[in-house]
């Protein structure tokens, strides 16, 4: 009798204990589904599934905890978790796939809570890393026949997971309107209430709507996205709005005025090489008058005396700090001439930056006035020729040095 009950004992054992194994072997392997994807491939040509790999820390720093094949790059997982291996905050992932999507413009769209970064045939086409709430961001690119590297990184903080990424043929050659994405709110956040393709950005909506019955008179936002050709040469773009704009090229922020304003001009100059170039324009509207408009002109002039700025910025990496340069123009309004600033590499803080154009045609031998900022740990220091606020005038005169008032020893 005592041998059949420790019998029993021991199968029950081995029974609880085999169960245990096929629950866990069940918990951990995910099974491959067919590829659903979110933009159209050529499937013989494409990997059938994205290679996605989680990390229960936000900086994909060691091994994986869970390696899977994912038909889909749709998440939305809430306050969950992707797995039950991998915790509901503070986890990161990253997700690689070749596609053939053939030759064209593309424009991929991803939305994401919290950050991510986007590589295209080994181009960063999204650079999102930052801690923030569900928001969607866009970029265009030409890709090439045959296959393409994709690659898609992305970390969660806390509270809501979200990790969707998806794409759409633009054109073969480009488009011949702007693309219009408007949103119901100032933050170009979530899907956009309208799309619409406009022939310009050339609006003075007043105290109206872009289209009444569908977006507001207040508190709304644009996205507007074109692929234009342009001769080389060097471009004057020009951004007038009421209220806050973000221009980029070829996916570069060149002109970051995101705050409330009356309407206010301001420009970019750069040097496009041949070929094909994408411009973006974002805007918001937040009360009252609605203007939004851009445009640019090469710029054909023979070249002007040029002139340079001898001034002071701290040493990196003791400090993080950067001269800022603007010119003044012919219709008043500021040129930046160092939209991301310039610092020094000397270890006495010395800066010297060539090259400043001078309009004596307009000047004379009075000398171009410029304006020139410090700035130390994002905070400004330093403040000299903005009349506009009435700081003390400041002028660049061609083929000398010109000093600012604060300065460091020579090297």
């Amino acid at each position: 009798m005592l041998f059949r009950t420790l019998q029993r004992h021991i199968l029950l054992q081995l029974s609880i204990a085999a169960l245990a194994l096929w629950v866990a072997f069940t918990l951990s392997v995910e099974s491959v589904l067919p590829a659903l994807a979110q933009g159209s491939v050529r499937a013989a040509d494409s990997n059938p599934a994205w290679q996605a790999s989680y990390w229960n820390n936000m900086g994909l720093a060691g091994a994986p905890v869970l390696q899977r094949s994912e038909a889909e790059l749709n998440h939305d997982w809430g306050y969950g978790s992707p797995h039950p291996s991998v915790q509901a905050d503070h986890f990161s992932a990253r997700w690689t796939r070749d596609l053939d999507v053939g030759a064209g413009l593309y424009r991929f769209s991803l939305t994401v809570d919290d950050g991510a970064r986007l590589w295209v045939n080994n181009h960063l086409l999204i650079d999102a890393w930052v801690v923030q709430a569900a928001r969607t961001y866009v970029g265009d690119i030409h890709l090439p026949d045959g296959r393409v590297p994709i690659e898609l990184e992305y970390f969660e903080n806390e509270g809501v997971a979200v990790a969707k990424l998806s794409w759409s043929r633009v054109s073969p050659n480009g488009v011949q309107q702007w693309r219009g994405e408007y949103f119901n709110n100032p933050d170009l956040v979530g899907s956009p209430a309208l799309v619409r393709n406009d022939e310009r950005i050339d609006f003075d909506w007043g105290a109206g709507s872009p289209a009444p019955g569908t977006i507001n008179a207040d508190n709304f936002s644009v996205r507007w996205t074109r692929p234009l050709r342009f001769e080389a040469g060097r471009y004057r773009f020009t951004t007038e709005t009421d209220d806050g704009v973000r221009l980029y090229i070829n996916d570069r922020l060149v002109i970051d005025q995101w705050r409330e304003m009356p309407a206010t001009r301001f420009t970019y100059e750069t040097n496009l090489s041949a070929g094909v170039h994408t411009i973006r324009m974002e805007y918001f509207e937040r009360y009252g008058r609605a203007l939004a408009r851009l445009s640019w002109s090469r710029r054909t002039e023979e070249a002007r005396p040029v002139g340079n700025i001898i001034t002071c910025a701290p040493p990196q990496p003791e400090h993080c700090a950067w001269i800022k340069v603007y010119r003044r123009e012919g219709d008043g309004n500021w040129l930046s001439m160092t939209p991301k600033g310039i610092g020094s590499i000397c270890s006495t803080g010395y800066l010297k930056i060539d090259g400043l154009p001078v309009d004596t045609a307009r000047y004379g031998g009075s000398g171009h006035p410029y304006w020139v900022e410090l700035w130390d740990e994002g905070a400004l220091v330093e403040s000299v020729g903005n009349t506009d606020r009435g700081e003390p005038e400041f002028r660049v005169y061609p083929f000398q040095d010109n000093y600012t008032p604060w300065q460091c020893p020579a090297p």
